[in-house]
């Protein structure tokens, strides 16, 4: 492979390449190969049928643009390798000449990482948020951990109230025509949680087991049930039971019996740990997004179309990745809000623009710096990871390759620039008002 011309315009770069004929015919002959094994023809064992019996079979010019790809392919990290450029996106590719006997010419046209001019990074400004805690939300804290340990237990002798559980039975209805999804047997209802409304959890304040209502709501045109939004709703109740939560005394048998500690105060020591640990971590991460931002809109780069669409492109893997998690496919989604992909793809574009931004910015940083991420830091990255996915750590390495180890490196040295980032900043603490 030889390159004999290359030039380039803005973040665009044409590479005119020339390859021997030979290799070309030995990967369209592979190419054939690999076809033949897919077919049955009369009179041979599948896969074994000579090349001119294949070609009546097959697509021939399908086969010998796969045999191009796959050349191309092959060929490729060379290419990067010897124009040294970086590309952002996939490469065109333009067959130029292909005659046998003649050397085989192609031509790539790829976009390249842009030339970024940085502005201010260092001495920037950013406000962080304090790590103190106070009394208060320690407090909050463990009353929410007596909250959510607290016995449920039934109650008789008076009508429900506030933070009570009453179970009932609900016929709804519009105009005489039911109401499926706010009906039901049995249906539990913590007052003042506004399952189907506030005026709803109202209604139900001084019912006792064994009491029935009947009422109207007109609901709000943004109730979430939309059904019944903007609509009057009448309401048949019965009450089935009436429960309460039981707290705990806040005393040192309660510590114990939640957290082990001997103490109510140890445990409200441990809980102001955790939370400024916490505090600190929200707080950190809060000032670097705020740090990205600020040096982002610094830059000047003509930024290729082809990093947007990548980045696009790895903002819907995680939508799908966080679809997966509920269960869901993109498909799903897609559906049940009556967008197209391409929809989703340009909603998706400003968030797109403002990452590749910070990508490209922390990139400079790093080289303005010359900040490098050491064998050492990689292999320790690598061990990390390997940990996380259940591999050992050489396969883990191989099954990444070659790419998804240089994207490992780069967002290790994007990381490390934000750190120099921090580093030189000049952070002012947001002041909050103590209880």
């Amino acid at each position: 492979m030889k390159i004999i011309k290359q030039e380039k315009k803005g973040s665009k770069v044409r590479i005119e390449i020339e390859e021997d004929y030979s290799r070309l015919k030995a990967m369209i002959d592979r190419s054939f190969a690999e076809a033949a094994k897919g077919i049955t023809v009369p009179g041979f064992r599948k896969g074994n049928a000579p090349r001119n019996v294949v070609e009546k079979y097959v697509n021939e010019n399908a086969v010998i643009d796969r045999a191009v790809q796959n050349l191309v392919s092959d060929t490729y990290p060379d290419i990067i390798k010897q124009a040294g450029i970086e590309p952002v996106y996939y490469p065109n590719v333009v067959v130029d000449k292909r005659e046998e006997g003649s050397p085989f010419l192609y031509t790539v046209e790829v976009e390249v990482y842009p030339e970024v001019k940085l502005g201010k990074y260092k001495g920037v400004k950013a406000e962080k948020e304090s790590e103190d805690v106070s009394d208060k939300e320690v407090e909050d804290f463990v009353e929410g951990l007596r909250q959510r340990t607290a016995r449920i237990v039934e109650v008789s002798g008076r009508g429900a109230g506030d933070g009570d559980i009453v179970e009932v039975d609900v016929n709804a209805s519009v105009e005489g025509a039911d109401v499926k999804t706010l009906s039901g047997k049995r249906m539990g209802f913590e007052i003042g949680q506004a399952r189907i409304s506030k005026e709803f959890d109202s209604e139900l304040i001084g019912l006792k087991a064994g009491d029935s209502k009947e009422f109207r709501i007109a609901m709000p045109e943004e109730h979430p049930a939309r059904d019944v939004a903007g609509k009057t709703v009448s309401f048949s109740v019965k009450a089935a039971k009436v429960s309460a939560r039981e707290l705990d005394d806040l005393n040192d048998d309660f510590a114990k019996r939640i957290s082990g500690k001997a103490t109510l105060q140890e445990l409200k020591d441990d809980v102001r740990k955790s939370l400024s640990s916490s505090k600190k971590q929200t707080a950190e991460s809060e000032v670097k997004n705020r740090l990205v931002e600020e040096i982002s809109k610094g830059i000047s780069a003509d930024i290729p179309e082809g990093m947007m669409e990548r980045e696009t492109d790895v903002m819907l893997d995680e939508m799908r990745g966080s679809l997966a998690r509920s269960k869901l496919t993109l498909d799903d989604y897609l559906k049940m809000t009556k967008k197209s992909e391409k929809d989703v793809r340009s909603e998706l574009r400003n968030g797109a623009v403002a990452r590749v931004r910070s990508k490209l910015a922390l990139r400079a940083v790093a080289e303005a710096e010359k900040l490098e991420v050491t064998p050492e830091e990689m292999d320790e990255e690598l061990s990390r990871l390997a940990g996380s996915s259940g591999q050992p750590g050489e396969k883990f390495k191989s099954s990444v390759g070659e790419s998804g180890l240089e994207y490992i490196k780069d967002y290790m040295l994007r990381r490390k620039a934000l750190d120099f980032v921090l580093s030189k900043a000049k952070l002012v603490e947001k002041k909050k008002g103590r209880d």
